[in-house]
Order: structure tokens, then C-alpha cells, then sequence
């Protein structure tokens, strides 16, 4: 009897031993990939410039002399591929345009244009010719590559810049969650040239994993 308890207990040992390595093992996979911890700026615009796709959802408002207009706004990005979609400017409907290594195509009410056609359909629906080049990158945070002029805060955050004519300003940021950790983009953001102001909010980010 005494030998068959010990083998009870020694049973019993072994037993609870496994299911401590399993639990162990469990909580390991069920730790998240995704770091929380936010980034210090340097490293913030290391991860942001090496993004390859975003989303985000938003408002924009443009003012172009005495005219304007107000429009919601998604914009996709691909690798070098910017697909934007505006509904609602100036009674135009919905507007999708399409960017590709400087090639445009602009889609609205059943048309289809490309390249300069595609600019002068741009300019008559918007009244201007938005620089969207430049925008992809003026979204994240980031000048866009070429000459530029920066203003940062004491901790290294991007506060407004002067580029192609245009001055950017960043009027609030908020943090995002990415694959790196906790990244803080742009949620309002103010663009000016000359007469035309342009005026950007968005209400959400969706960052590549």
C-alpha cells in the first residue's frame, strides 16, 4: 500500500509539473507580438518611413480663394500607389483618383482620364491641383524626399514644414498602434499656398502589421 502511494504521489508530482510547462507555454503565445511602448521620435520616423501601407479615413476641407468646399476622405497607399477617394466636393459626387509613379487617373461620373486630361478634370472638380506627391508623405508626418524646411519641438515631433511652395502645419497628433510599437501621427493638419488652404482631419489609422 505505501509503495502504491508513493506512486500516487509521484504521479501526482509529475502531473502538476506538465501542467505548469503548459501553462508556462500557453501564456507565452498568448503574449502579443505587438510592442506598446512608444518610440522615441528618432525611432518613430525610422518605423514611419519604412511603412509600405496605410489607410485612414477622414475630413478635408479646401479653400480656394472665395470658393470652397468640404469632402470625406479615404486614402490608400500602396508602396508608391496612392488611391484616393473624395465624396461630396463641390457636387461632383465621388471623385477617385489614382496615383502610380506619377502617372494619375481620375474616375467621376463614368469617366475615366489619365495624365493630363486626368489634372485638367482635377482642377475644374477642385479648383486647384493638390500636390498629392507630396501629400503621402505630409500625412504621416514626413517631408516628402527633396528640399524642405522644419520646425520640430523640444522632443523631436514635427511641428510644421515648408515645402514646394506649401506650408504644412501639424496641429494635433495622436498615438497609433503598430507592429513596432506606439507611433504618433497626425490627426489634424493644416496646408497653405498662397490663396488656397487646405485642411485636413482624420478619424482613423489603419497601419500596415
Amino acid at each position: 500500500m505505501s509503495r502504491s502511494r508513493g506512486r500516487v504521489k509521484r504521479s501526482a508530482g509529475a502531473t502538476g509539473w506538465i501542467l505548469g510547462v503548459l501553462a508556462l507555454l500557453s501564456a507565452c503565445v498568448a503574449t502579443p507580438r505587438r510592442s506598446e511602448t512608444i518610440l522615441d521620435p528618432v525611432a518613430q520616423r525610422a518605423v514611419i518611413a519604412a511603412l509600405d501601407k496605410y489607410q485612414l479615413d477622414g475630413r478635408v476641407a479646401v479653400a480656394a480663394g472665395t470658393e470652397g468646399f468640404n469632402a470625406s476622405m479615404n486614402w490608400s497607399q500602396s508602396g508608391a500607389a496612392s488611391a484616393v477617394r473624395l465624396s461630396g466636393p463641390m457636387g461632383a459626387g465621388t471623385l477617385q483618383l489614382q496615383l502610380t509613379e506619377g502617372r494619375l487617373q481620375i474616375e467621376s461620373r463614368g469617366q475615366k482620364l489619365q495624365d493630363a486630361a486626368a489634372q485638367d478634370l482635377m482642377r475644374q472638380q477642385l479648383g486647384f491641383e493638390p500636390p498629392l506627391d507630396a501629400l503621402r508623405f505630409w500625412l504621416l508626418g514626413l517631408a516628402a524626399p527633396g528640399e524642405s524646411q522644419e520646425s520640430r519641438s523640444a522632443d523631436g515631433q514635427l511641428l510644421s514644414l515648408t515645402q514646394q511652395g506649401w506650408l504644412v502645419e501639424y496641429l494635433e497628433y495622436r498615438p497609433q498602434l503598430a507592429a513596432a510599437g506606439l507611433l504618433s501621427l497626425p490627426v489634424k493638419m493644416r496646408a497653405t499656398r498662397d490663396d488656397l488652404r487646405l485642411r485636413v482631419v482624420v478619424d482613423s489609422w489603419r497601419l500596415d502589421p
